[in-house]
């Protein structure tokens, strides 16, 4: 077996106890830290306390949380992730249905960031004397400091009630249209984007100009290379390493920024969901949505840690 790929394998057996500790606080907490009983949403308030106790037994949550806990994780290892308490359908299929239009988002706001970035941190490097260098750095700190819910509803304002452009058009699955749909998506991948964006300049400004001190530049320039050639073809590939590390590390924070763009621009996606089934206390839904997100979360970082070997092969995987 390569090397790599022991290492991935190592990983991932490392990773598993991780995934299992998440699950289960987030099984604990869901049932005592948050408040609210899931059958009072489920019967509403006028219900008597015999008819709370028989939906109680009947959703199974009167019994102790770490049998509860043990149900659960053997439903798990028949890859059964419950159903749900509000609707009527298992936690897979309503999950599937609500993650294409998450995915997408969280896609086009990463590939949007990086297409911004990249540029922008070399430039603000190279440039940084200049007077559109220092713009740039200006507008890097502006977008460091404006909340994404705010710009997507400026943007909202601006482009739907002002000019009438994209922010009218509903969301319409990417195989059915693919024009309306990324008619529909393109402000709230700018909305989360935005942060984004600015921060990996930022990243990417400071990683460069240290890369740019280093004895190897100044001999390549000695060498009568041109500053475009030494930039991007010997610094840049240095400099890349600890901004693929700020991007894996982002992808938390950037399914959490997605819920609550998902709520300002009414798309039917996963972060809608989570944060509707924990206002109803569908402990299913949340259980099965936190797991989604803590596996996504721990293959980003697997998937950053394989990015250093392409990037840098002075890294070995033994």
């Amino acid at each position: 077996m390569p090397a790599m790929w022991r290492y991935v394998l190592r990983r991932t057996l490392v990773l598993i106890p991780t995934v299992a500790l998440v699950s289960f606080g987030i099984f604990v907490l869901m049932r005592t830290a948050v408040g609210g009983d899931p059958t009072l949403y489920l019967l509403g308030h006028e219900a008597t306390l015999r008819e709370a106790a028989q939906a109680r037994a009947r959703l199974g949550l009167d019994r102790p949380i770490i049998v509860q806990y043990a149900e659960w994780l053997r439903r798990l290892g028949a890859l059964d992730l419950g159903r749900s308490f509000e609707y009527p359908m298992d936690v897979g299929p309503a999950l599937a249905g609500r993650l294409p239009a998450t995915l997408e988002l969280t896609l086009m706001a990463t590939l949007l960031a990086l297409f911004v970035a990249v540029p922008a941190g070399v430039f603000t490097a190279v440039g940084r004397h200049t007077p559109l260098g220092r713009a740039m750095s200006a507008a890097t700190m502006a977008g460091i400091c404006v909340p994404n819910f705010w710009l997507g509803m400026l943007l909202i304002y601006v482009f739907g009630v002002k000019l009438g452009w994209l922010a009218n058009s509903a969301y319409v699955p990417l195989p059915e249209n693919w024009r309306q749909n990324l008619a529909s998506m393109a402000l709230p991948a700018v909305s989360l984007a935005a942060y984004y964006a600015a921060s990996w300049t930022r990243y990417l400004n400071a990683a460069l100009l240290g890369v740019l001190q280093h004895d190897y530049v100044r001999v390549a320039r000695a060498k009568g290379l041109a500053d475009r050639t030494v930039v991007l073809k010997h610094a840049l590939r240095n400099a890349i390493i600890p901004m693929v590390t700020a991007v894996g590390q982002s992808v938390p924070y950037m399914l959490a920024g997605a819920v609550i763009v998902e709520a300002v621009f009414s798309l039917p996606g996963l972060g809608r969901l989570l944060s509707d089934a924990i206002q109803s206390r569908d402990y299913p839904i949340v259980q099965g949505a936190v797991l989604l997100v803590t596996a996504a979360v721990v293959a980003s970082s697997l998937a950053v840690d394989m990015a250093y070997g392409v990037l840098d092969p002075r890294i070995r995987y033994d």
